[in-house]
């Protein structure tokens, strides 16, 4: 969504007469890293608007640690969120600075027993690495990708939990990047986390808008995050820190990861290739059982929670039709020497325009290079080079073209080294249908759980006996 930045100042401007200058509450804003240099805007800056339409009617204390790079962006950052005690981008400085400013404020007693601190992350987010010590992830800052390791670590909030635990203060951590999930180890008798998607699975602009949409004055957490989860309509997979929320969690999550996958072009933004690639070159993968264990579990919920519920057979036929046309997929990939298909090569390379040089490399497998088609992509980028605005854009620009050029040479070689990957090439068009389906399939898959999570839950809830800092955290 994009919104003229000065139709709402006049709104920002009588909201600061209805607000008084005193506050209970406080609220930390960190977000907008991660995306391209040449953009102007982000896909978080709505956020910022959402998050200004309720700070105007709310008498809170907070601060924003955004972007810094897109003038669009920082144009927001700049003229909503006016009474924000820190405005500045979103570095790995800045974080720190904040959270030790929140940190002395819990310590020193401004922030009181019984007072409530939101910390909202709006940002690129990668998946943990799986010999990490790490116990959440890292999330983009400034205005490189995640490639560029501009990042910083959620692990350092862990000292805003365990005091928060100690004092008595409400903590909301929601967190709305990529892989959200690994955020929910924060969670505690006192700290309520959410999460736009699950460890696994990417996160999508959707949900942080719906959520800020239903944040209303005397609504709970969790509520809002109900609300918002039956409305998400992607392949994702949003999270609660509360005890229903993580017994579903432990029950279906591990076997619905890979039926929330879907093709992309863009090896950047998909997941199935390489996890079906593993199930290739893996012959002791459990995957059936854990679709017949998936498949009892429902059965078993059929006759109970579950019952007259149309989503159940819809979800059982489409889970199991999905796995059908990956299982073929495997198939494919161990008849095309799936090994193979796994190894990688570094493409580098650099663009210089007068004074000006730009550098860009990415390590790809062998199957990335080959279905990928680079002329195309060249075609295009030469024609952005010419109608570049400056030198910098200019050198950016033909680093990408030559990043391609490289990639294309390099999938020739491939071609003509190894016959098998030439016939792949050619299969992998077969198999054009489904990659694009795929899509459609994860998202229905994931729209029937929806309504299948809500009910469960809500039984769930009807027993409910211990602390919930969700449903105790009022706006």
């Amino acid at each position: 969504m994009r919104v003229n930045l000065f139709v709402p100042l006049l709104g920002i401007s009588f909201g600061l007469l209805l607000n008084s200058t005193s506050a209970d509450d406080s609220l930390l804003f960190l977000g907008g890293g991660g995306e391209p240099f040449q953009k102007s805007s982000t896909i978080f800056d709505s956020t910022v608007i959402g998050l200004n339409n309720y700070l105007l009617k709310r008498d809170w204390r907070y601060d924003i640690s955004y972007n810094g790079g897109h003038s669009y962006s920082e144009d927001l950052r700049n003229n909503f969120l006016l009474r924000a005690d820190t405005k500045e981008n979103f570095t790995k400085k800045t974080y720190e600075n904040l959270i030790d400013k929140y940190k002395d404020n819990i310590k020193s007693g401004k922030i009181k027993p019984g007072e409530k601190i939101l910390v909202v992350i709006d940002t690129h987010g990668a998946d943990k690495e799986e010999d990490s010590s790490e116990i959440t992830h890292h999330v983009s800052i400034n205005s490189r990708d995640l490639k560029s390791n501009e990042t910083v670590s959620l692990d350092e909030l862990k000292v805003l939990s365990k005091l928060a635990k100690e004092k008595g203060i409400k903590l909301g951590i929601v967190d709305f990047s990529c892989h959200s999930g690994h955020t929910l180890a924060l969670a505690n008798e006192n700290t309520c986390v959410i999460s736009a998607t699950g460890p696994k699975h990417f996160g999508y602009s959707s949900f942080s808008d719906n959520f800020m949409n239903e944040m209303k004055a005397g609504g709970n957490l969790e509520d809002i995050f109900l609300r918002t989860r039956l409305k998400e309509k992607y392949a994702s997979y949003p999270m609660i820190s509360t005890n229903e929320g993580q017994t579903i969690y432990k029950e279906f999550y591990p076997t619905l990861i890979p039926y929330l996958y879907y093709y992309d072009k863009n090896p950047n933004q998909e997941k199935m290739s390489q996890y079906l690639l593993d199930v290739a070159n893996n012959p002791t993968c459990p995957r059936d059982g854990q679709m017949d264990e998936l498949q009892k579990k429902i059965e078993l919920l059929q006759k109970t929670t579950l019952k007259n519920i149309p989503e159940v057979e819809a979800i059982k036929s489409l889970f199991i039709n999905y796995k059908r046309k990956q299982d073929e997929y495997v198939k494919f990939l161990q008849a095309a020497g799936s090994k193979d298909l796994g190894k990688k090569e570094r493409v580098w390379s650099i663009g210089r325009a007068g004074k000006s040089s730009y550098t860009m490399g990415a390590t790809l497998t062998w199957r990335e290079i080959i279905e990928s088609e680079f002329e195309p992509i060249i075609k295009n980028l030469e024609t952005i080079v010419k109608y570049s605005d400056s030198q910098d854009e200019e050198a950016r620009n033909r680093s990408k073209l030559n990043y391609n050029k490289e990639a294309l040479e390099l999938q020739q070689k491939l071609l003509k080294k190894n016959p098998g990957l030439a016939k792949y090439k050619e299969d992998f068009k077969k198999y054009s249908t489904f990659l694009e389906d795929s899509r459609k399939m994860a998202e229905e898959i994931a729209f029937n759980e929806r309504k299948l999570f809500s009910v469960i839950y809500n039984e769930l809830k009807k027993d409910a006996k211990q602390p919930n800092p969700c449903r105790d955290f009022t706006l």
